[in-house]
């Protein structure tokens, strides 16, 4: 692959991104500043403009999520970690994470974002069905693809793997913290 053309692709998929989700939280009436939107190309438009049709066309599929939303890009924090999960919903019988995408496909990198919010957030009522949930806004054909994973097993797996990689994290941080430190004592004792 070309690094640079991957790199653009990655730049016009963000501006894609930011921009749908200001549209989406708009809707939800919180207040955010414009600039956090910038002008897009007129490809970038029309990907935006055909993420809000699917963005629509969810919203008349499934009237009952939109309905349950009780959180919209809540800051989630433990420790360093921070996260921000686009929708929260919650229903008397269930209580789920759902994350908005404008991907060409689902991929499984975004079930694990989804279950690292999950377990970032305060701990539900066992009463509660647990589920993480991808929307995907088609940028292309202006249709969303909405999947939900509600199995115990398959998400206990996905928080395996979120903690694999925040352990991951945690061991380059140390390191990181250990060279810094090495860097500055050789700079003092050079001094």
């Amino acid at each position: 692959r070309d690094p640079k053309k991957a790199k653009l692709v990655g730049v016009e998929a963000k501006r894609i991104g930011s921009a749908t989700d200001w549209f989406i939280q708009q809707e939800f009436k919180l207040v955010l500043p414009l600039n956090q939107v910038t002008p897009l190309t007129p490809i970038e438009q029309e990907a935006v403009q055909n993420c809000l049709q699917a963005w629509q066309t969810f919203k008349q599929q499934r009237p009952d999520l939109i309905a349950a939303v009780t959180g919209i890009q809540t800051e989630l924090t433990d420790g360093e970690i921070v996260g921000h999960p686009d929708l929260i919903v919650q229903t008397p019988e269930r209580f789920g994470i759902i994350d908005v995408k404008t991907s060409k496909a689902i991929q499984s990198t975004h079930w694990v974002q989804d279950i690292a919010y999950l377990d970032l957030h305060p701990p539900v009522p066992v009463t509660l069905g647990v589920f993480i949930g991808i929307l995907r806004l088609d940028k292309q054909t202006g249709q969303p693809e909405y999947r939900e994973l509600f199995d115990p097993l398959e998400l206990a797996r996905l928080a395996e793997v979120w903690r694999a990689y925040r352990t991951l994290y945690q061991h380059q941080e140390r390191h990181r913290e250990l060279l810094r430190g090495r860097r500055e004592q050789e700079a003092l004792d050079v001094a």
